[in-house]
C-alpha cells in the first residue's frame, strides 16, 4: 500500500526530499551527505507523512494533493481512516509569508483548524 502511495504522490508532483548530513553512528552507520527520500513513519497501524515545502502556500498544496491521495489510496486497498479523536490528525506549522492568514483560512465553522477530506470529514490540526 505505501509503495502505490509513494507512486501515486510522485505523479502528482510530491517527491519528498530531503538533504541529511554526513555522518557515523550506532544506528545509523556510515553515509556520505546528499539527498534522501522520506515518505512516512510507519509503526504497526500507525502511519506519520512528513512534508516539508519552501512556503506556506505550497506547503498547503502539498497537504491537499497527500490528503486526497491518502484517501483515495487506502479506499482502493478497502482501508478505511479513521477520522475519531486523536485518531487521524495533522501536526503543521506554517512559516514565512502570509503564515498566519494562510492559516486562517483553514478555520473551520466551530474554529478549529482542520482540513477537509474527499468524504466531507474534517482532518484536525493538532499541536
Amino acid at each position: 500500500g505505501l509503495d502505490f502511495l509513494r507512486r501515486v504522490l510522485r505523479k502528482q508532483g510530491c517527491d519528498i526530499m530531503t538533504v541529511l548530513p554526513a555522518c557515523v553512528g550506532p544506528f545509523l552507520g556510515s553515509r556520505k551527505a546528499g539527498s534522501t527520500e522520506i515518505l512516512d513513519v510507519t509503526f504497526v497501524d500507525d502511519e506519520a507523512i512528513i512534508l516539508m515545502c519552501s512556503s506556506a502556500r505550497q506547503m498547503l498544496k502539498a497537504i491537499a494533493i497527500v490528503n486526497e491521495q491518502v484517501f483515495h489510496v487506502f479506499a482502493r486497498l478497502d482501508m478505511e481512516l479513521n477520522f475519531g479523536p486523536a485518531k487521524s490528525e495533522c501536526l503543521l506549522k506554517l512559516r514565512g509569508k502570509q503564515s498566519f492568514e494562510l492559516l486562517e483560512t483553514l478555520r473551520d465553522a466551530e474554529g478549529k483548524l482542520s482540513f477537509q477530506m474527499p468524504n466531507g470529514q474534517r482532518l484536525y490540526i493538532v499541536g
